[in-house]
């Protein structure tokens, strides 16, 4: 099976368990003297309302943004916040003109199903022969396809083993280039 090396999306099943394997990956990869840039959600809402605060970490510097909007704490639900997924957004675009090894953008999601959101962050780094490792949930699988159109694209199983297969894979073919 060919695959681009440059994108790959982990096939996540609940957002939960997302945020351990990037951790993961994450250190590993910092580990051998690898640069990454890109935020990872903080957090998760479900229809209950927000568990606790939703927040994108930056990988570099650890700083946190919320993203969700205050409702009140009456609220039994929470909303992105457009204007900070923006400011996340600006600040990850940055972070690519530094020409890190690797981007990782947390998910596609709502936004970028909608047309929002990171998209702006997978082109810029796809653009710039920057490998791309995001996250991608049955229920945007669809609109994941139809944005990625003919773009070859790896789909990983959520096992830190085949993430970071694809990642070191990814990074040699780059250094290639």
């Amino acid at each position: 099976m060919t695959s681009d090396h440059r994108l790959a999306a982990i096939a996540a099943e609940d957002k939960s368990s997302v945020e351990p394997l990037f951790d993961t990956v994450i250190a590993k990869l910092q580990g051998e003297g690898r640069s990454i840039a890109g935020f990872v959600q903080r957090g998760a809402c479900d229809d209950s309302g927000c568990r606790n605060v939703t927040s994108m970490e930056d990988v570099e510097t650890g700083e946190r943004i919320t993203i969700m909007q205050v409702l009140g704490s009456t609220s039994q639900s929470c909303q992105l916040d457009p204007d900070r997924l923006a400011r996340v957004t600006v600040l990850a675009l940055a972070r690519l003109q530094t020409r890190p090894e690797l981007a990782i953008v947390n998910r596609f999601g709502r936004a970028e199903a909608e047309g929002g959101g990171m998209r702006a962050v997978f082109e810029k780094a796809l653009d710039l022969e920057i490998p791309v490792l995001t996250t991608i949930s049955q229920d945007y699988r669809s609109q994941w396809s139809d944005y990625v159109g003919d773009l070859s694209y790896a789909l990983l199983p959520a096992r830190p083993d085949a993430v970071l297969a694809w990642c070191r894979d990814a990074l040699e073919h780059a250094q290639a280039r």
